[in-house]
């Protein structure tokens, strides 16, 4: 990822990248860019990270 937050907000970035990245089998990011497409409950990089491995443990095409 790569956001730049003077083109867009964080929530609209959110809003277009967190799709992509769902269907990404590999996501690059920095701890900031993390979040914007994280579950929005994860309170930390560690807990997205622990959401992120939940969610592809249960997803088939995995």
């Amino acid at each position: 990822m790569n956001h730049r937050p003077r083109l867009w907000s964080a929530s609209e970035a959110a809003e277009v990248l967190r799709p992509l990245a769902r269907d990404a089998d590999l996501v690059i990011a920095s701890d900031d860019e993390l979040a914007l497409v994280a579950d929005p409950a994860a309170h930390s990089s560690m807990a997205a990270n622990r959401a992120w491995l939940r969610r592809a443990s249960r997803d088939p095409k995995w």
